[in-house]
């Protein structure tokens, strides 16, 4: 029983209220009970010494006075004796314990004496004793008789006795023992309690310093096991418990490792295959863009511009595949600055134009008003998110319209909920696909039909950039009656007739002085089309295949140092990044030349990367034209 944890807490108290109750009960029960006893006992007392008194004096009354008078006396000095009368037959006081009442009348004496008991004991000559609550004192009567030849006297003697000494000297021979045995209890559970309490403390207060530990997160925390209680049994299972949540960190930990190890994984595959494919993509575009510009021969022209779009077209699959994983991956922010929301949609209108042309497709649009065109979002983001949903409107409509219609609902705070619409008159989408329409990889036509091109992965990509800037997009369609695609988002407006920082495009042309521009890379055919833009420009090319070999030509006495490098970031020996370090920090004729890094690379990050590096700018391939004569210009101060 004492092994039991509730039982051991509790004992203490029990026998503290079982002491209370004890108590109790004497002082309810018992204490009435022995103030009976103790009356019964002085009454039984008295009436014996009366009796004892009764008879001496009733054997010497009316013989020798002065012995009565002695008697009378004598039993007075007992200090339990308030006060003795001799009454006759007429009640007189013939003798008292004191001479001042002698010849009284008794009822002048305010003692409670009964007068048809002095009556009563006078005639039969018995005794009687009767206890007096109002003066805690016994009132004894006994009855005295005479008998002589000739008459028959008689007197009654009265005595006072206090009984209230007795009574206290009862109840505390009572009291004694009971809070004696009162003691000893409280004493006992005291003591129990504390005994309790401390072996409760040795096996509590580990468990509970385990506990904290656990809370700070110390793992596999463990509590020694003392004894076969409950204590026990709970420290088996705290250390159980504590056990198998080191075991679950663990298996998270690794989780977690794994995943981080797969997600770095996937980050450099993506890393690498997007250098892949723009690199070969670098030179079938450039030199495609080359061949169109310099072509004189129209019976060509279309297939130029034929392979020029489905070079474009690989290249938007592989940033698909690149977007989707930076959003999937949550690498995507917003990044706000104003722009012209009407420019920005005729911008992809006139870009998607030539997806129509082998079609009996016409895109049309809308313009806001001009105070509300101007707005404050992010602008590559939403340009990417329209070019997708036109592009795929483009793609699934034969013959009519794609019309993207434009809405804005200014509200009192400077701020509009713009809502975009892109209608087509294309095939539609049954109810079962648009359940599954912005699900990654799903397509939701016949793969046999010549829709059935691309990653499906825009409208996810699409879906996705929604949630990003806080909008939403929807779509409403019937199968063969064409579809409706609403994206709605909010923006700040801007003001108005803001001018709005762009790329100014550079005609190649002489240049107005003798330039040499250093291109490092170890492809040849992107060595090739980088030649002939530098040639273009009209600048002087200086190719090296690695960046040992510029490092060596820059170390080299009579080498030229060029007015701007180019510098590829992937390379076997020396990268990019370690190159242009080296040339900054052993060449002194490096040390603030521009480098430009020019890549393959274009996974979010990457620009700050290279610049923290220490390179000068950055420009991706495959390479922009505009882009590359505009840094040209910028860093040669032309």
């Amino acid at each position: 029983m004492f092994k039991n944890i509730a039982f051991r807490n509790l004992f203490p108290l029990i026998i503290m209220e079982i002491s209370i109750v004890l108590v109790l009960f004497f002082l309810v029960f018992l204490l009435p009970s022995i103030h009976s006893s103790s009356n019964e006992f002085a009454k039984s007392e008295f009436e014996n010494h009366l009796s004892l008194l009764q008879g001496r004096i009733n054997a010497i009354l009316g013989r020798d006075e002065l012995m009565v008078r002695q008697d009378i006396f004598y039993t007075q000095l007992d200090p339990k004796m308030k006060a003795v009368f001799l009454l006759d037959d007429s009640n007189t006081i013939l003798f008292s314990h004191r001479g001042i009442f002698e010849g009284k009348n008794i009822s002048e004496i305010d003692y409670d004496f009964s007068p048809e008991i002095i009556t009563s004991v006078m005639k039969t000559g018995d005794s009687i004793v009767e206890l007096s609550q109002t003066r805690q004192a016994a009132l004894g009567y006994a009855g005295l008789i005479i008998n002589s030849a000739d008459q028959r006297e008689l007197y009654t003697l009265l005595v006072v006795k206090d009984y209230s000494s007795l009574q206290v000297n009862i109840v505390r021979l009572a009291l004694f023992p009971a809070m004696l045995i009162f003691g000893a209890l409280v004493f006992f559970s005291v003591a129990a309690n504390w005994l309790i309490r401390k072996k409760f403390n040795v096996q509590f207060i580990p468990l509970m310093n385990a506990t904290k530990e656990l809370q700070q997160g110390i793992k596999n925390v463990q509590v020694p096991i003392k004894g076969r209680d409950e204590f026990a049994s709970l420290s088996r299972s705290f250390n159980s418990m504590t056990a198998e949540l080191s075991s679950q960190a663990k298996a998270l930990e690794d989780a977690k490792t794994t995943a981080e190890s797969a997600s770095a994984a996937k980050s450099e595959f993506l890393t690498n295959m997007s250098h892949e494919f723009r690199t070969p993509l670098t030179g079938i575009i450039g030199f495609l863009d080359l061949l169109e510009e310099e072509n004189k021969d129209p019976s060509i022209e279309h297939y130029i511009k034929t392979a020029n779009l489905s070079a474009h077209t690989l290249l938007e699959l592989i940033n698909d595949l690149l977007d989707f994983s930076r959003l999937e991956a949550g690498q995507v922010e917003v990044s706000k600055a104003s722009f012209d929301l009407n420019k920005l949609v005729q911008d992809i209108q006139a870009a998607l134009e030539p997806q129509t042309l082998s079609k009996s497709v016409k895109v049309v649009s809308n313009l806001l008003p001009e105070q509300h065109s101007f707005i404050n979002h992010d602008q590559k983001l939403l340009r990417q998110c329209i070019v997708n949903l036109v592009g795929n409107a483009i793609k699934f409509t034969d013959k009519g319209s794609v019309r993207i219609i434009m809405d804005a609902t200014p509200d009192e705070n400077g701020k509009a909920e713009y809502k975009i619409e892109i209608i087509d008159t294309g095939v539609g989408i049954s109810s079962e696909g648009q359940a599954r329409l912005f699900n990654r990889f799903e397509r939701v036509h016949d793969t046999s039909q010549i829709y059935a091109q691309g990653t499906g992965l825009g409208l996810a990509i699409c879906a996705q950039i929604a949630e990003i800037i806080e909008g939403h997009l929807s779509v409403t369609s019937s199968l063969g009656e064409g579809s409706a695609f609403t994206l709605t988002f909010d923006a700040a407006i801007a003001k108005q007739h803001q001018k709005l920082a762009t790329t100014p495009a550079f005609d190649p042309g002489p240049s107005q002085k003798s330039l040499v521009i250093a291109a490092v890379d170890d492809n040849a055919i992107n060595r090739m089309l980088v030649t002939q833009f530098i040639e273009k420009w009209g600048a002087k090319a200086l190719l090296f295949e690695c960046g040992e070999d510029i490092i060596d030509y820059a170390k080299a006495e009579d080498s030229v140092v060029p007015d701007l490098v180019l510098m590829d970031i992937n390379m076997p020996g020396l990268n990019g990044v370690e190159t242009q370090q080296v040339l900054r920090t052993e060449c002194p004729a490096y040390d603030t030349l521009p480098i430009i890094a020019l890549t393959a690379n274009a996974i979010k990050g990457d620009r700050e990367e290279y610049i923290a590096a220490g390179l000068t700018d950055y420009i991706s391939k495959p390479i922009d034209v505009d882009k590359l004569y505009f840094a040209f210009g910028k860093y040669t101060n032309l």
